[in-house]
């Protein structure tokens, strides 16, 4: 039942978001970054990837997710085709039905994404709330943490509707299902492996930087340092090794035939001029606290994470130490990064990818504290307060940081105070 309602929920909102806008409205579901990932099904299916054929101007009105050689007549994106793969069911049918069948005059075209970010979070959901019944067995009132923390006390919920275009809600999904199925392998529930290789090789062509999740692989369901050299070598066994490769180079090779056709070289990467010129002297405040995306600073609830992972390593040591892992690496990644702050967001985006992991620590917390009903009541009620805040700052949010620098607090106080007064 939570999963319908949290799927028309986000339906809804995402569809009145984008309820009336042009198509050169900069809050357009297929606007910047979100036509650069959604670009491959046009090309493809309606243009056979030739860009004479494009709409005039497309590239401008779309504000420059992708660009147009007219030179070589080539339709170019730095962007991987994972996420295209996933809205695919939605833009076919939304194709069908299309006044204009040109990909991007229709307003069927911005639906179909409002209707796939908004199914693939409520999916995602789902899995991490079956994945974390394996750890809080009846403990159904911390399950429920999963259905309320996660989409209203972060960013995900913002990245479902407001922003359903981008990568990250089809990030968090994969991410979701890839650990339920794993799980469900690892204890005899799912009799193949082929399910959890895919869905791992999956996660990396949508975004390369999901690879820094490899090391769950190795941790999670590991009870001492015996149980992590049985998984070394579980996980090298040739059926399983194979798998996993295998289905990481069988999605590499439409990529590569794209980037190929782009750049007439047999590269990986698009983003060959994107570098990681802050390392080591690596931006991890304003990764963490600046006023402009910082991790903490839009998604305050983080911190039960951190806090929960202490409590985490009692019975599951080895998958607390891969959560810090991932959070240690995705912050020196991005703090060494040019665009540490992930130009216009909403909080540190990249994050949503990996919340299907971080739930887990703040389950284990509200686990902890729940044996104490003062304590419970008093991290229960700052909870709601950052959930409160968080939701309404997602809704009043313009796409865009606009403060002074990374670190004006008067801009983000004035933002903060005028949004909880309903200003």
């Amino acid at each position: 039942m939570a999963t319908i309602f949290i799927f028309f929920a986000s339906l809804f909102i995402g569809l009145r978001h984008n309820k009336g806008n042009t198509l050169s409205d900069y809050h357009r579901e297929l606007k910047a970054d979100k036509s650069g990932y959604n670009v491959y099904l046009p090309a493809l299916f309606i243009y056979n990837f030739n860009s004479k054929n494009l709409p005039a101007d497309i590239e401008n009105k779309v504000g420059k997710g992708f660009s147009i050689d007219t030179t070589n007549d080539k339709i170019i994106t730095k962007y991987p085709y994972g996420v295209a793969l996933l809205q695919l069911p939605f833009w076919a049918i939304a194709h069908s039905v299309a006044e204009i069948k040109d990909g991007y005059s229709s307003v069927a075209y911005y639906s179909a994404i409002d209707w796939a970010a908004s199914f693939y979070l409520a999916l995602g959901l789902l899995l991490i709330f079956k994945l974390a019944s394996f750890y809080f067995e009846n403990k159904t009132r911390l399950l429920w943490i999963t259905f309320l923390v996660l989409p209203f006390a972060t960013n995900l919920f913002y990245y479902a509707t407001y922003d359903g275009g981008m990568s990250h809600v089809y990030s968090f999904f994969v991410i979701a299902a890839f650990l339920y199925s794993y799980v469900r392998y690892l204890k005899n529930k799912l009799t193949s492996f082929i399910v959890p290789a895919m869905l791992f090789a999956l996660a990396i062509i949508i975004r390369p930087v999901n690879v820094i999740f490899i090391w769950v692989l190795l941790f999670i369901e590991c009870g001492s340092g015996m149980d992590f050299w049985n998984r070394i070598k579980f996980l090298l066994k040739p059926k399983h090794s194979l798998m996993l490769v295998g289905f990481l180079v069988l999605f590499l090779i439409p990529q590569l035939g794209y980037n190929y056709y782009a750049t007439s070289k047999l590269t990986i990467s698009l983003y060959t001029d994107e570098k990681f010129i802050h390392f080591p002297a690596m931006k991890l405040p304003e990764v963490l606290m600046a006023t402009n995306n910082g991790i903490f600073t839009y998604t305050p609830a983080f911190i039960f994470v951190l806090l929960g992972c202490w409590f985490f390593t009692k019975n599951q040591r080895f998958f607390a130490l891969s959560t810090l892992y991932v959070f240690l690496v995705y912050i020196i990644f991005y703090g060494s990064w040019w665009s540490y702050y992930l130009g216009c967001a909403f909080g540190h985006r990249g994050l949503v990818d990996f919340y299907p992991l971080f739930v887990f620590p703040i389950m284990a917390f509200f686990d902890k504290q729940s044996r104490n009903k003062f304590r419970y009541n008093t991290v229960t009620a700052l909870l709601i307060f950052f959930m409160i805040c968080t939701t309404l700052m997602a809704k009043r949010y313009d796409c865009c940081y606009y403060g002074n620098g990374d670190w004006d607090w008067n801009y983000y106080f004035n933002y903060l105070l005028r949004t909880l007064l309903f200003k």
